[in-house]
């Protein structure tokens, strides 16, 4: 309806792209200098190309009809810039093409239908009767564990909502300081005070060490023996604290640390024999986003079904929620392949009095971190199964969980490692159970 009003817009464009001479490759030209011979010439021939462009969309716009086309034009803002302008001047006032004619004056009343080609029993307009799910949320493992039985609220975000899942937004703030909750002496990384200086904890640092494992070298750190990060390898890690919010006097002892934890967390050796800086990087993958489907579950069948196999064990609700419905979503921090086996590893930046077994397995349930474990393996396993059809087996490839405390690897003798391999029967259970079908009590 519009064709027939233009535009003549301000000229402050300060580039153009056109085609070069004789065709080809399109060229980018700047306006460093209004008065510079290229600009001058580029930039009408990039107008010329626009008109051109505009003119061959209104042609496919206008040939389209089928039966009949009205054209609304005259005195309009600018109209003598449209496309459509030299197209009706062409044909003047009394054009000789029988089937166009000009209408002047007012816009007609009303336009006479045109007859139909043939009877049609047109049916009667269907009336929507289907009533919509109103439980349809976005989950998250954060947003659950954030709500408390019957006192949290809402667990979760609505439709379309954005979910912020960083790497470390399951870990406590620098405020909360040490967790689980016993206070006693922090752990340090190879004795150094920046271990437990308290610009360095928390959520904040956390997501810090999640981004520079994510854009560093694996293979760069294959010879790293402690120290400042290889050659080539600082660069990311200040970065990561640069974007964090860290100050600029802070980002050097920050990069220090975070090149130790990095350092460790690369070169320990991992249950299934392996370092992740001998991991090729065709054989792993970071930050792999998900969103699964859930059917309509009840919150007590859920609990019911993770109790029995002692997960979350002190957890009865999600808020004030009785049923999930929608999708689930979170970021995998890192999985891998060995030997054929698939394996999900999620780096901690924890502070923790002491990173032995029994002192990892406290925190993994005062987290409750047995839970997103279970989330993320339900994942891996739902993609796998999607990806590799009949040819895939839980049993046979799927290797485990690996949570890598990175303050405590330092130690050696596994300690800052918690590793175990989930049921199978509680992840088959749970997948049946997320796509709404009957389990068994």
């Amino acid at each position: 309806p519009f064709v027939g009003i233009g535009s003549r817009p301000p000229a402050t464009a300060r580039h153009c792209t056109v085609h070069a001479d004789g065709g080809g490759e399109r060229v980018l030209h700047w306006k460093i200098d209004k008065d510079g011979d290229d600009w001058k010439a580029a930039h009408p021939r990039q107008q010329r190309e626009q008109e051109a462009e505009d003119a061959r969309l209104l042609y496919v716009g206008l040939t389209r009809a089928q039966d009949a086309l009205w054209l609304a034009s005259g005195p309009f803002r600018d109209a003598d810039t449209t496309r459509v302008w030299p197209m009706l001047k062409a044909l003047g006032s009394t054009p000789d093409a029988p089937r166009i004619a000009f209408t002047d004056g007012d816009a007609l009343p009303a336009l006479r239908p045109l007859p139909a080609d043939g009877a049609v029993d047109v049916p009667p307009a269907r009336v929507a009767s289907r009533v919509l799910p109103r439980d349809w949320w976005v989950y998250s493992f954060s947003q659950l564990t954030r709500a408390e039985g019957g006192e949290g609220g809402e667990a979760g975000s609505p439709a379309g909502a954005v979910v912020d899942e960083r790497g470390a937004n399951d870990e406590p703030p620098a405020a909360e300081g040490v967790e689980p909750v016993p206070v006693a002496p922090l752990a340090s990384v190879d004795g150094d005070e920046l271990a437990d200086d308290r610009r360095f904890g928390g959520t904040v640092f956390g997501n810090a060490l999640h981004e520079a494992l994510e854009n560093i070298d694996f293979a760069a750190w294959r010879h790293w023996r402690g120290g400042p990060a290889p050659a080539g390898q600082e660069k990311p890690l200040h970065d990561a604290l640069g974007r964090g919010g860290f100050a600029d006097v802070d980002i050097d002892d920050g990069t220090t640390l975070l090149a130790r934890l990095i350092g460790h967390t690369l070169t320990v050796p991992l249950p299934e024999g392996v370092r992740l800086a001998d991991t090729p990087a065709g054989q792993r993958r970071a930050e792999m986003e998900f969103h699964f489907a859930l059917q309509s579950t009840a919150v007590d069948a859920l609990f019911a079904l993770l109790h029995r196999h002692g997960v979350v064990p002190r957890r009865h609700a999600f808020g004030l929620r009785r049923r999930l419905e929608g999708l689930m979503t979170g970021k995998i921090d890192l999985t891998y392949v060995v030997d054929g086996r698939w394996y999900v590893l999620d780096y901690k930046s924890n502070r923790l009095p002491a990173y032995d077994p029994a002192s990892l397995e406290s925190a993994m349930q005062h987290s409750e971190y047995d839970l997103q474990a279970l989330v993320y393996t339900v994942a891996l396993h739902r993609w796998l199964r999607f990806r590799l059809g009949t040819a895939y087996d839980y049993a046979r490839d799927m290797g485990g969980v690996r949570y890598l405390f990175c303050r405590g690897l330092h130690e050696g003798n596994g300690h800052g490692i918690h590793a175990h391999q989930p049921d199978p029967a509680l992840v088959h259970a749970l997948d049946a159970l997320f796509a709404g079908q009957a389990v068994a009590a």
